[in-house]
């Protein structure tokens, strides 16, 4: 058996070999180019620290006021707020990520938000499965990965307008399958084949908070009621 661990923006596929856990490969999610525009007061302040480096920490509370006023910034910005506020963590991030010096500033890496297996050709336990990945990076690029984890080879991309927060399949993926993917904003998808479906579940304040697959059928626990 191969046991799939999520950590940030990896999967860590450990296999049991002798009543011991071994890793036995790494996946590493592909990188997102930046699409949000930087503004005027984003760049103001990327452009004070390069000419005034001792402003670093007072640097990150602006971007977090930024923020807090509405204001939608770049991968950058977002992860300047969220790095520890200790002073050599934030001048090494800034070092590496800063948008007006390094082009690693317009990219960021997706995060794992939820795990879930699919089989291949076969129902039994022994037969071979397909990983599928949720990924959340910035609110225009979340999506859905499908990734053979014995060859780390991507075999579809299903972009969504939210992070995918749990995946629930009937099928199997070289035949035929459906797929229910409960979204952060309150959206349920279906997809079938890799292809989104134009059944869009919306749950709205009566969000989801779990789901499972019985007998070809999809049942949703929400928060007041079963759906």
């Amino acid at each position: 058996p191969v046991i799939a661990v999520a950590s940030c923006s990896h999967v860590i596929l450990f296999r049991l070999v002798s009543d011991q856990l071994i890793v036995q490969n790494i996946l590493h999610l592909p990188p997102i180019q930046e699409t949000t525009k930087m503004t005027a007061n984003e760049k103001d302040i990327w452009q004070n620290l390069i000419n005034h480096p001792p402003s670093i920490i007072s640097a990150r509370e602006t971007m977090r006021n930024l923020r807090d006023k509405g204001y939608e910034l770049t991968a950058a910005g977002q992860g300047l707020i969220r790095v520890a506020p200790d002073p050599s963590v934030v001048e090494s991030y800034i070092k590496i990520h800063n948008p007006l010096l390094s082009r690693a500033g317009n990219q960021q890496l997706a995060v794992v938000t939820c795990l879930h297996p699919i089989r291949r050709s076969r129902e039994d336990l022994i037969g071979e499965s397909f990983l599928m990945i949720g990924c959340e990076g910035t609110s225009k690029n979340c999506c859905l990965l499908i990734v053979d984890p014995s060859s780390c080879l991507l075999l579809r991309k299903v972009p969504l307008k939210s992070a995918p927060v749990s995946i629930h399949s009937y099928g199997l993926y070289d035949i035929e399958y459906r797929l229910l993917v409960c979204c952060r904003n309150g959206l349920i998808y279906s997809l079938k084949n890799g292809e989104v479906t134009t059944t869009i579940l919306e749950m709205g304040a009566n969000g989801a908070i779990g789901t499972v697959c019985l007998e070809q059928l999809f049942y949703i626990a929400t928060i007041q009621e079963p759906f």
